[in-house]
C-alpha cells in the first residue's frame, strides 16, 4: 500500500477530519489561529490501517471526536464549537477548533 505524501497544511483553515487522521496533511506547519476540522458523510474505509488500529470510530462523528482529541494532546488546540448540517440527507460535522496567539500565529 502507497502511503499518500505529507503536504503543508493551509492556506485556508479548513481540512477534512480523514486528512488529519491520516497524517496526509502535516499540522506542524498550520500558522493559523483558527482550524475547522469536517466530517462529512463518506465512506469510513478511507482511514487508513495505521490509523484504524487506534481504535473504531463510530462514523463520522466518532472520528472528528478524534480527531479533536489528537489535536488537543498533540498541537494544544481547543475546542470553541462543533455543528452539524444536513448534506443530501446525512448529517455532516464541523468542529472549529483555536489556539492560543503566538508571535508565530501572529504574523510577528
Amino acid at each position: 500500500m502507497r502511503i499518500p505524501q505529507m503536504i503543508p497544511a493551509g492556506p485556508g483553515p479548513f481540512f477534512d477530519v480523514f486528512d488529519v487522521l491520516n497524517g496526509t496533511v502535516d499540522m506542524r506547519t498550520y500558522q493559523r489561529r483558527y482550524l475547522v476540522i469536517r466530517a462529512a458523510p463518506q465512506n469510513i474505509s478511507k482511514v487508513t490501517p495505521n490509523h484504524a488500529k487506534q481504535g473504531r470510530y463510530d462514523g463520522d462523528l466518532g472520528a472528528l471526536v478524534t480527531c479533536i482529541e489528537w489535536l488537543e494532546q498533540n498541537f494544544g488546540w481547543t475546542l470553541v464549537n462543533i455543528f452539524a448540517r444536513t448534506v443530501e440527507g446525512r448529517s455532516a460535522y464541523e468542529a472549529v477548533l483555536s489556539r492560543p496567539m503566538t508571535s508565530e500565529s501572529a504574523g510577528v
